[in-house]
């Protein structure tokens, strides 16, 4: 079977347009969201009472809202609500990416600040720098290198089948086929642990060497 590029032809330059347009609002929409999210995730971390609670109302709002519901609700909804509003349809998928984008920014944001030990901080604040200086140039210093780390770590299913196949001695999780065959029994899980308990009480009830020998 042969792929038919004739009909790819045609419409090709249409594709690159739209791959063009698809581009620009991604790459502006992730940077706005990247602004909204650094501010609101130091704002859940060290802002006051109310900065904190605005950023918390935003992300739980955000986050716990499809982002095709938030596209339809700036595009359709907000001009109706604001009748001295008309957005464009680029400016509210961009806006919509932004403030998706943004949420779950600050909450990276938020964890990776709040993992910097507090002895930065206070190295800061002992040389005689202000509270917002010893974050901005200590903590905030540290902060993008623990957040970058684990953003690579997804795909939780194909790590969990990465794990089986060491654990069943070699099989290959993502050769073509049923894979639900190859994912460990319950009883599979039973004896591991089993095995490591007797393991490790054999290891308790094993008498110390007193180092002489006999």
């Amino acid at each position: 079977m042969q792929f038919d590029w004739s009909v790819i032809w045609p419409s090709l330059p249409l594709l690159l347009e739209g791959a063009k347009m698809t581009l620009l609002i991604s790459v502006l929409g992730l940077l706005g969201g990247l602004i909204i999210g650094v501010l609101a995730g130091f704002a859940r971390a060290y802002g006051g009472w109310f900065s904190s609670r605005i950023a918390l109302v935003f992300i739980e709002i955000i986050r716990g809202t499809p982002i095709v519901v938030q596209v339809m609700f700036i595009y359709f909804a907000l001009p109706m609500i604001l009748t001295s509003v008309r957005i464009d349809p680029f400016a509210a998928a961009v806006v919509t990416i932004m403030i998706n984008s943004g949420a779950y920014i600050a909450e990276i944001t938020r964890g990776s600040v709040l993992s910097i030990h507090n002895g930065f901080r206070e190295a800061g604040l002992a040389l005689g720098l202000s509270r917002r200086a010893a974050l901005r140039y200590c903590a905030a210093r540290a902060a993008p290198y623990v957040a970058a780390a684990g953003q690579p770590v997804d795909y939780q299913y194909q790590g969990y089948l990465t794990v089986h196949r060491d654990w069943r001695g070699g099989t290959d999780p993502f050769r073509p086929g049923d894979h639900r065959r190859q994912l460990p029994r319950p009883g599979d899980m039973e004896c591991g642990r089993r095995d490591l308990s007797v393991h490790h009480a054999g290891a308790q009830l094993r008498p110390a060497s007193s180092g002489k020998k006999t």
